[in-house]
């Protein structure tokens, strides 16, 4: 695993540690549940100095 993400302020850190394991969950309750192997694909592109992309996918339908 490689990271472009070198500073996070601490409210970032606070919100991305409450919807990750949302995000996981939400996958494995709804998504995931009745595949026999599942995916889960986490990128953060750095837009700019300040903004990041967060892209969350699943093998759900």
């Amino acid at each position: 695993m490689t990271s472009i993400i070198d500073k996070v302020d601490n409210d970032s850190i606070v919100l991305l540690a409450v919807i990750f394991p949302e995000l996981v969950s939400n996958s494995l309750k709804h998504g995931l549940k009745n595949l026999q192997e599942a995916n889960i694909s986490i990128d953060v592109n750095k837009i700019d100095d300040s903004k990041f992309e967060l892209i969350y996918k699943d093998g759900g339908h």
